[in-house]
């Protein structure tokens, strides 16, 4: 089966790609493909959520797309402080977002880029809904893509 295919009934598919990896800044994306759309998203801290279903193809539902994309990415400013952006978009055009800064003596201590974020979904899969996945950790504190059925 094709990696972009559509997934069973009430699964999504998750791609996993590092887009970037180096001494100054880490980039990472998660795709969705759904068999169902979703019309709300939201980002708060390091919680990225999906909601507000309906089906694939209905013909009296409007705002949603069953195609979403969500990036994590780690740099280092100018000012040498380590800056985190996470963004869920979706083909529709909605979009989330969130950020920081990191702290170097905050829980994780984290000193770069590469050492502030650890990838725990870096393979692809099809999962079942409702799905909570833990994608990422950012200075040891969860990144959670939240996904409703």
């Amino acid at each position: 089966m094709s990696p972009l295919s559509i997934p069973p009934e009430g699964r999504v598919r998750v791609l996993a790609r590092r887009i970037t990896h180096q001494p100054d800044r880490v980039h990472w994306k998660w795709s969705l493909i759904g068999e169902r759309n979703w019309r709300g998203a939201t980002a708060s801290g390091t919680d990225l959520a999906l909601a507000q279903t309906y089906p694939l193809n209905s013909t009296t539902e409007r705002g949603g797309c069953n195609i979403w994309e969500a990036d994590l990415s780690v740099r280092r400013t100018a000012e040498g402080a380590l800056r985190w952006d996470a963004v869920l978009h979706g083909i529709n055009g909605v979009t989330a977002r969130s950020g920081g800064t990191l702290d170097p003596k905050g829980n994780g201590g984290a000193t770069s880029p590469d050492s502030a974020l650890r990838v725990r979904q870096d393979s692809d899969a099809v999962v079942r809904l409702p799905a909570d996945l833990t994608v990422a950790t950012l200075d040891g504190k969860p990144v959670t893509l939240r996904v409703a059925r």
